[in-house]
């Protein structure tokens, strides 16, 4: 579980694949992020890592979320209305790398 520098989002990480985004004002759940990949294997489906970016001034911010799958996602959303897009920004589902090279990576 990651929270936003705002202290206004809870980004939580999944075993399905997924990771959901939560309200900390309200409770509810504000987005489904879907985009790793789905496999039979329970141990090649997961979310293993969730970080928010530093607050950015402006109307945008991200999430980054990394999966057993070798996919890093970096999840743009609009701080006005939480609208997510995902952008794929590393892929190492063929090995060769760790995920933590993924974070290095520059919007």
């Amino acid at each position: 579980m990651r929270t936003s520098a705002d202290g206004k989002l809870l980004a939580t990480a999944s075993w399905d694949g997924t990771a959901r985004v939560w309200s900390l004002e309200t409770g509810k759940l504000l987005a489904v992020l879907r985009g790793h990949l789905v496999d039979p294997s329970p141990r090649r489906r997961q979310v293993l890592l969730l970080a928010f970016a530093p607050q950015i001034q402006g109307e945008f911010n991200y999430l980054l979320t990394i999966g057993t799958d070798g996919r890093c996602l970096l999840w743009k959303y609009r701080l006005d209305t939480l609208e997510f897009d995902t952008q794929v920004r590393c892929d190492h589902s063929s090995g060769g790398a760790s995920a933590v090279d993924c974070t290095k990576t520059q919007p």
